[in-house]
């Protein structure tokens, strides 16, 4: 019996083993969670999870669902993570800091989209597109860290540590977190052995010293071409100062930080808008920024939008000097810059097809009232006989193609006639006298 009992415990702690060892050195794990929403006016609606990816390559999440153990919330992931990079899924709200920098927007400000607060906490999965468990996070009875009252968040110490050992978290040191950043609390990184350096030349052989770069001061940043606006709607349906967008789109093949950049219209217009730190685009990707957001409003009567680098020089810019219609977004399609009523906010810009626009033009064709022509020739048109129109019968039969069968059961009614007419002559020739 005390064997049993024994080997009961051995595999009980087995599994134990087993189980934190899955999501130890795990590709993608939970990093960061604002479970007690965010510092800015929504509160608790703010809520937001940072995902980090562990390894040297991109993880593609197409598939993958983050939940709670009771499914509240459940959320289907989409897109890709870079090697080393941060995946930021935030709650829709409206007063949400994170929200222009998120990688994935999701539910609403519903109580089924709410992650619980103490003492209750959640038990959180990370699962990838084949159901299986990638890494976990089991708080329920009281989240590891976080203070709700000061909003810092709770924030994985190491994530080569499996996130069910409570000691592997912290309470951030900053309000609000660090959302896509390093978090404050991380495990430090060796500190490199230094190198040994040589000893000083006699002063007469040292050279002056050059005066030093002064780009070593300045604020770092990639300048490049990729990032374009893509379109925009100075004069949406609704209240501009609520409806109005401008989307930015990475024409290349890695993602872009414009943490720092500015959005503005034209020179000398409103304040522009500095995009926060852990902004990213990802390569091909369409983002847009709400006037609610960025608070730039574009006149209708002509005006600019333009991409500033932090140094204040222009990355890319676009202007338009007609009256702009309601409805109506001004977008690059191809190489050229145009008007449509086809606003497509964060995908690709697409022009009305000649297919519709041949369909619409069939349609009001078709809805047209009669034509003078016929007006003018009531009387002719009341002289043909009720029934079949000869002239429109006459057409189809031109027209070939779709109608070849109107004609068939016209030639088949034809004979049908004749052959009803022989009958009946043939009987009265013979039985009739």
């Amino acid at each position: 019996m005390v064997f049993v009992i024994f080997l009961l415990l051995a595999i009980a702690g087995f599994y134990l083993v087993l189980k934190d060892a899955e999501a130890e050195g795990a590709p993608v794990v939970i990093n960061e969670v604002a479970w007690m929403g965010g510092s800015g006016t929504g509160g608790h609606y703010d809520e937001w999870i940072e995902l980090y990816n562990n390894t040297n390559t991109s993880v593609d999440l197409s598939g993958w669902i983050l939940k709670a153990n009771d499914d509240t919330p459940a959320i289907e992931l989409s897109g890709s993570i870079q090697a080393g990079g941060y995946f930021l899924l935030a709650r829709n709200s409206e007063t949400s800091l994170v929200l222009s920098s998120a990688d994935l927007i999701y539910g609403t400000r519903g109580t089924s989209w709410a992650l619980k607060n103490d003492p209750d906490a959640e038990h959180l999965k990370l699962l990838d597109g084949e159901n299986t468990l990638i890494d976990e996070v089991n708080s329920l009875g009281g989240w590891f860290a976080g203070d709700n009252s000061s909003k810092q968040t709770m924030e994985r110490v190491d994530p080569g540590t499996s996130g069910n050992i409570s000691i592997n978290w912290n309470t951030s040191n900053d309000v609000g977190g660090t959302p896509k950043a390093p978090n404050s609390s991380s495990a430090p990184e060796p500190e490199p052995e230094p190198e040994a350096q040589p000893e000083p030349a006699p002063e007469s052989e040292q050279e002056p010293e050059e005066e030093s770069n002064a780009e070593t001061t300045e604020q770092q940043f990639e300048k490049t071409n990729a990032v374009i606006i893509s379109e925009f709607i100075p004069n949406p349906e609704g209240n501009d100062s609520e409806e109005e967008w401008i989307e930015l789109y990475n024409s290349g093949s890695k993602t872009v930080d414009i943490s720092g950049w500015f959005l503005d219209n034209k020179e000398g217009g409103i304040q522009a808008f500095q995009f926060p730190n852990g902004t990213n685009i990802m390569p091909q990707e369409y983002r847009v920024f709400s006037v609610k957001l960025t608070g730039l409003r574009l006149t209708n009567t002509g005006d600019s939008a333009r991409i500033l680098y932090p140094d204040n020089t222009v990355a890319h810019e676009t202007s338009y000097v007609d009256n702009a219609k309601e409805g109506q977004s001004y977008a690059l399609i191809g190489e050229s810059w145009q008007w449509t009523d086809n606003p497509t906010p964060g995908t690709q810009n697409m022009a009305i097809s000649e297919k519709e626009k041949n369909t619409k033009a069939t349609k009001t064709k078709t809805d047209s009232p009669a034509s003078p022509q016929n007006s003018a020739t009531g009387s002719a048109d009341e002289s043909e006989p009720k029934g079949v129109n000869t002239n429109e019968f006459a057409a189809s039969i031109n027209q070939g193609g779709n109608n070849t069968g109107i004609f068939v059961i016209f030639l088949l009614v034809v004979f049908i006639s004749l052959i009803g007419t022989s009958g009946i002559w043939f009987l009265k020739k013979k039985y009739i006298k």
